[in-house]
Parts: structure tokens; C-alpha cells; sequence
């Protein structure tokens, strides 16, 4: 329940931003984004795939990426991205509208 409330308040906020962003764009204009993975209650988040989602809910639309992989240095970090790894990503995303 605890990583649900957590969920649903970063995307909330971050539904907030793609929304104020789609309004001050350009048409045709481009929006780039730098984020990492980050652990949320224990486990790692991939952002490149939460970010992808969110963006779509608002209206944009991906159009390349980029992401490299990034040491992971504490133990919980280690432990949360012992599968995956843990990842840098650049993304490029175009507003419908634009």
C-alpha cells in the first residue's frame, strides 16, 4: 500500500509537468529528458519505462532514446538492481499537438 501511495504521488507530479510542458511547447518542438533508475520501497524503478508510460498518458510520443549503464555503489542500490542493472536514459519525446 505504502509503494502504491509513493507511486501515485511521483506520477501524479510528473503527469503535472508533461501537462505544463505540452503548453508551453512549441508545435514541432522537442523535449529531452535525462533520468535515472531510482529504488522506490526496496526495488529498482526503471525510469526510461515509467517515463515512457507517463508521457503517453499526456500526449506525447517517444522518438529515440538512449541509455548507458551506471555503477551501482551502496548496498541497497546493489541489491535493487542486482538483475538489470542500473540505467541512465535520455529520452526524446514530441508533443500529438505539435
Amino acid at each position: 500500500a505504502r509503494r502504491d501511495a509513493v507511486e501515485e504521488r511521483w506520477s501524479s507530479a510528473l503527469k503535472e509537468v508533461f501537462s505544463s510542458l505540452a503548453r508551453v511547447l512549441k508545435p514541432g518542438g522537442g523535449l529531452y529528458l535525462v533520468m535515472g533508475d531510482w529504488i522506490e520501497s526496496g526495488h529498482g524503478v526503471d525510469a526510461a519505462k515509467a517515463l515512457r508510460k507517463l508521457a503517453g498518458t499526456e500526449g506525447w510520443e517517444l522518438q529515440s532514446f538512449a541509455s548507458v549503464q551506471r555503477a551501482a555503489h551502496s548496498k541497497p542500490e546493489r541489491h535493487a538492481f542486482e538483475k538489470r542493472g542500473k540505467w541512465e536514459h535520455l529520452l526524446h519525446f514530441t508533443h500529438a499537438r505539435g
